[in-house]
């Protein structure tokens, strides 16, 4: 009787496992279908602010600009490369809050490492903005001195992108050396297919002045700055978005994984748990007959 009990206990176990792996799947499927008209919003939005960048430089002198703003744009002799000072890279680094989404967080953290490998064997210097606790736990014994900003992700939320990208403004003109801003995320592609993109955020590289839909002249280098922080805000919410679709999607596949999973368990201990009940009736059987015969 102690094997049934345990077999018994074991499907117990298995079966309210099943439950909490089943109710994360709902939630991660109720999020993910939330997120569909947030990532086509965000994508719009950028669209907008995209053309309206290049419509405001195809006419501008790069000249009158500033130095951030060169930067940004990817026009100016980074002062690290006159003065000859360490070159700063800027790596912003997506992940999750939660684990129980397969490899989502593993492969960009597994890149990271390796790019920040070849930075150091280069001679240049890094810093790190991390988005989501599990980067943050992970980098955190190795690289703590490097990390200027940590932010949660629970929810895509537009005020944090705006506090978030302030946080950015104030390093780059804090740090005349820095070249370049990378950011490492999970891209959304279909429901099928998310993968690992690393996008220079700066300088700006997707813009087409020749097919721009708006061409206009801005009276004062401050209103290309407002835009450029426009840019950033909107091109950073929309990468945000696209990870958090990709992270809820990834949860979907492990919940759903491991739901069947615990069925096939289920199925494997309850056989287990008939052959033990029919062994422990059949030598109940053999006792009883044996008495029997005894008596007789």
């Amino acid at each position: 009787m102690t094997v049934l009990k345990q077999l018994r206990d074991r499907i117990k176990a298995v079966r309210s496992t099943q439950k909490v792996t089943k109710a994360m799947q709902l939630i991660a499927s109720s999020r993910f279908r939330k997120l569909g008209s947030i990532m086509l919003e965000a994508e719009n939005y950028l669209q907008i602010i995209t053309e309206m960048l290049a419509g405001g430089l195809s006419g501008d002198d790069y000249g009158s600009l500033g130095a951030r703003e060169q930067l940004m744009l990817g026009i100016a002799k980074q002062d690290s490369q006159v003065d000859n000072k360490t070159a700063i890279i800027l790596l912003i680094v997506l992940s999750s809050e939660q684990g129980l989404c397969g490899s989502f967080n593993s492969n960009i953290l597994k890149e990271l490492r390796h790019d920040i490998h070849n930075i150091q064997l280069q001679g240049d210097d890094f810093r790190l903005i991390i988005f989501g606790k599990r980067a943050y736990d992970n980098l955190l014994p190795d690289f703590g001195s490097k990390i200027i900003s940590y932010n949660s992700l629970h929810h895509v939320e537009i005020s944090t992108v705006v506090n978030f990208q302030q946080e950015i403004r104030k390093f780059t003109v804090d740090n005349a050396n820095i070249i370049m801003c990378k950011v490492y995320y999970n891209k959304f592609i279909n429901t099928v297919n998310q993968k690992l993109d690393i996008l220079t955020l700066f300088p700006i590289k997707d813009l087409n002045l020749k097919k721009a839909k708006f061409s206009y002249e801005l009276e004062g280098r401050n209103i290309i700055s407002q835009i450029i922080d426009w840019y950033l805000i909107a091109k950073l919410f929309h990468i945000i978005t696209l990870h958090k679709a990709s992270e809820e999607r990834a949860r979907i596949v492990a919940m759903e994984a491991a739901t069947t999973n615990a069925d096939d368990v289920i199925a494997k201990l309850t056989i287990q748990l008939n052959r033990s009940r029919q062994a422990a009736v059949t030598k109940e059987l053999i006792e009883v007959i044996s008495s029997a015969e005894a008596i007789t």
